[in-house]
């Protein structure tokens, strides 16, 4: 009673503000009320496929209520024929606020929280493509893109010690009836924060791809990781492929009650790909689906990820020539340090001077420009090589195996690519996953890129899984 009290006390001061308002300005002027008329159509639909109740996806009990109220503030607004225009306004405003009110109130499993980003038009996207992104502009030359909606969510999911802990990531998709494909995109090494994906950082390839993807018509969730976004007070398990693929899962669970409370069908189709520790980050992902769920999945598309770290480790341990990129290893070197508990000092690991060069660097976004030797045997100590190239330190090497994500047999099928002269990510980590997931019975298939390296290849691969994904959609 005291709840129908109070809704009736809202209306009625509702309409009082109506009406002094109304006498207040100008008659005569032409009102538009037909994005209200829109909006309330919108409410009255989720209304009616609402349900209250303590199940996921319903929503908690008097929340309809409150719903059903703003509704009826807005309906009184389109029935008087006083209405000023800001009044109308005012009401759209209102009722999409409690719309918004409303989808919160949904009791979900890990969604915690949305924030809306921004708008990108198809118009926009299409420039933005031609103009930044040439390379890739043929997937969709001649194309009608639809208007994206770009938001950042977050949601539970566990650190690397098993503690609960808030992630993020971005949500993109186009606002239609059609019922969505699903498509799950993991970034590759980003060294700030500012790249992340719920930054929606257009200077990034995987950005911009993300929105070509959503402009296309896929409900797309892109996850931040650990340590990026709103877990940016942890630091980032660079490599770890049990949290990559468990963060990148929850991610897709919260996207899941994110597009079920803002009505947008997904189909059953669900495509995941990723590019460098992306790559790296859905084959865990894939792995974590098959083994923590029965979701299908359609396509699972890794590229030029290090799949098979014992192997990697070992050839660059054993390389007399130079390795060009020696700071990304020190990024795993120490990640993998504080996540198994070796707690050794930069000089077990590293010659001088560069045990003191790294002594001297206190966050990981900055190992990658260390000034360090290429060369591996006058970078690392000869007893750290020789325990890995020689296999003598076996509590080490399993640590290094526990993240080796190659030689497994998935249900659905998996399509590789790589860069053949890639000397960041060494081509036998892609061969070697091929080679073993086909010995196990798993359906396959592999993409190399001839004479490309590990940059050369980004933008081949993007265009070659766009016309995979939208061949299978």
């Amino acid at each position: 009673m005291k709840q129908q009290f109070s809704i009736k006390l809202r209306l009625c001061f509702f309409l009082l503000s109506l009406t002094i308002i109304s006498c207040s300005e100008d008659a005569g002027i032409a009102i538009d009320k037909s994005l209200l008329e829109e909006k309330v159509e919108e409410a009255t639909s989720i209304l009616t496929a609402s349900q209250e109740g303590d199940a996921v996806g319903q929503f908690q009990s008097g929340s309809k209520d409150e719903l059903s109220a703003a509704i009826d503030e807005a309906q009184l607004v389109l029935q008087d024929e006083e209405a000023i225009q800001t009044i109308v306004n005012s009401a759209y405003q209102s009722l999409d606020t409690a719309i918004d009110q409303f989808r919160r109130k949904g009791n979900f499993e890990v969604l915690t929280n949305w924030e809306f980003i921004r708008d990108l038009t198809g118009d926009e996207l299409y420039d933005l493509v031609q103009s930044d992104e040439p390379d890739i502009f043929s997937i969709i030359d001649g194309a009608t893109l639809k208007d994206v909606k770009i938001y950042k969510i977050e949601y539970q999911t566990n650190h690397v010690d098993g503690t609960s802990v808030v992630a993020s990531g971005a949500i993109l998709y186009a606002d239609h009836d059609a019922s969505h494909p699903l498509a799950s995109f993991q970034h590759g090494t980003i060294f700030t924060q500012d790249d992340a994906p719920s930054k929606f950082n257009t200077e990034r390839l995987s950005a911009v791809f993300g929105a070509v993807l959503a402009g296309s018509g896929y409900a797309v969730a892109m996850p931040d990781y650990l340590g990026f976004g709103s877990s940016s007070q942890v630091p980032h398990p660079y490599e770890h492929g049990k949290t990559l693929g468990s963060a990148s899962f929850d991610m897709l669970r919260a996207a899941k009650e994110f597009y079920a409370v803002h009505q947008q069908t997904l189909s059953s189709k669900l495509f995941i790909t990723g590019y460098s520790e992306g790559g790296y980050a859905t084959m865990a992902l894939h792995q974590h689906i098959e083994a923590h769920s029965d979701w299908q999945v359609t396509m699972s598309a890794p590229a030029a990820g290090a799949y098979n770290k014992s192997a990697f480790f070992k050839e660059m341990m054993s390389m007399t020539a130079d390795y060009d990129f020696p700071g990304s290893p020190m990024w795993v070197v120490d990640a993998y340090d504080w996540i198994y508990d070796f707690n050794k000092d930069w000089d077990e690991y590293l010659n001088e001077p560069y045990a003191t060069t790294m002594k001297g660097i206190s966050n990981p976004f900055d190992f990658i420009s260390a000034d360090l030797a290429k060369s591996p045997e006058k970078l690392y100590t000869e007893s750290y090589r020789s325990s890995i190239a020689e296999g003598t330190d076996a509590t080490y090497l399993a640590a290094i195996a526990a993240n080796d994500f190659f030689d497994w047999s998935p249900k659905a099928p998996i399509t590789l690519y790589y860069g053949t002269k890639d000397s960041w990510v060494f081509p036998l980590n892609s061969t070697s996953a091929y080679e073993a997931i086909m010995a196990n019975g798993g359906e396959i298939e592999i993409v190399a890129y001839q004479g490309e390296d590990h940059f050369t290849s980004s933008n081949i691969y993007v265009r070659d899984v766009f016309e995979l994904f939208e061949s299978l959609r």
